[in-house]
């Protein structure tokens, strides 16, 4: 018998329990006698293997190059690990490779099996986000007017990074302080380029093109130089003072001897040289300014000459013609020559006398 159950020989075939196991054999005779043996038989159990992964991970990359994510690991107490074999990516060492294929949520699930088929199971989710490039921005172009070419700022100019890795941000054409450039302009067209940049080495430009037009001055015209011959020194008004602008931005139009009203100035003569200067003016307080000089000749009153008084003796009453009479003017704006009491012809009066003074 083996632990009391009868037994013929052979194989013994039993349902072990783990640990020592005890097998008793007893052989009789017919004769009573007894020898009695034990075996005994140490099961152990076979232990599942254990498949170790590393918590669950964010990973920022630059480009959909390789992912190397270490801590993974397979291990058995009883030593008869057959396969530790990733979902994805090759395992080497305790470190599982992948090459994602765009950004999201990778599983990586790790399963150890021992010589018994026993299976254990881990997962890793590797959540894969991919360099996005940076964002220039820049101000729309512009045309500008000027006085000067001094220094000009714009403001407008940045750069921003939704991945917030954002390296460097240049500029050429200027200088740049906060979102504001500044730049020496050249008259005509002036670029600004921004260039941003973040630490993958994506990079975004943007362009600004400023057409800088430079103020040109005023120009003022006057007419020629004159001589006005005048009665009397009442007003004189003389057209012709005119202005023109380029950039249509006259603020001012001043003559320093008169009243401009249009292009005419009205002024109160002195007998002799007249000077009127017509200044013009822009926004850019750029100016110009002509001249013109006006000469007044005051009139002369005519003179009227007559011969002396005379007595002429006549035996009867003629018609009498007397010489010496004329009229003269020195600015030869005579206007007429009469006499009364007779009549003028050339310079001799011819009258009909009364007996007496005539």
């Amino acid at each position: 018998t083996i632990n009391g159950v009868s037994f013929t020989g052979g194989d013994y075939c039993f349902v072990p329990v783990a640990g020592v196991n005890t097998l008793t054999l007893v052989c009789t005779d017919s004769c009573g006698a007894v020898d009695p043996c034990e075996t005994f038989v140490y099961v152990e159990v076979n232990a599942p293997p254990v498949a170790d992964c590393p918590g669950d991970t964010s990973v920022f990359v630059c480009d959909l190059s390789p992912i190397c994510i270490p801590g993974f690991s397979c291990s058995d107490v009883d030593g008869n690990l057959v396969s530790c074999t990733p979902s994805i990516g090759s395992l080497s060492g305790d470190t599982i490779c992948f090459t994602p294929t765009g950004p999201g949520a990778y599983e990586i699930t790790l399963t150890a099996i021992d010589a018994c088929d026993s299976v254990d199971v881990c997962t890793t989710q590797v959540t894969v986000t991919v360099n996005s490039p940076p964002v220039a921005a820049c101000p729309g172009d512009d045309t500008l007017f000027v006085c000067d070419l001094s220094d000009i700022c714009l403001s407008g100019f940045g750069a921003s990074d939704p991945d917030n890795n954002l390296e460097s941000v240049a500029v050429t054409g200027g200088t740049l302080s906060g979102d504001t450039v500044c730049f020496t302009p050249v008259e005509g067209l002036n670029t600004v380029k921004l260039v941003a940049a973040d630490e993958c080495g994506a990079a975004d430009t943007c362009e600004t093109v400023i057409d800088v037009v430079l103020n040109s001055p005023p120009a003022a015209s006057c007419p020629n130089d004159t001589v006005i011959f005048a009665c009397d020194l009442s007003d004189i008004c003389l057209p012709g003072f005119e202005a023109v602008d380029p950039d249509d931005n006259i603020i001012s139009k001043v003559v320093n001897n008169g009243t401009l009203n249009g292009e005419t100035v009205c002024f109160t003569p002195v007998e002799g040289l007249n000077t009127i200067i017509f200044t013009v003016t822009d926004e850019c307080n750029e100016t110009d300014e002509c001249t013109t000089q006006i000469t007044v000749n005051l009139n002369n009153p005519p003179a009227a000459l007559c011969p002396n008084d005379t007595t002429i003796f006549q035996c009867e009453l003629h018609d009498i013609n007397l010489p010496g009479f004329s009229c003269d003017d020195p600015d030869g704006n005579l206007a007429s020559c009469a006499a009364v009491g007779g009549t003028l012809n050339g310079n001799i009066v011819n009258f009909t006398p009364v007996e007496g003074v005539n």
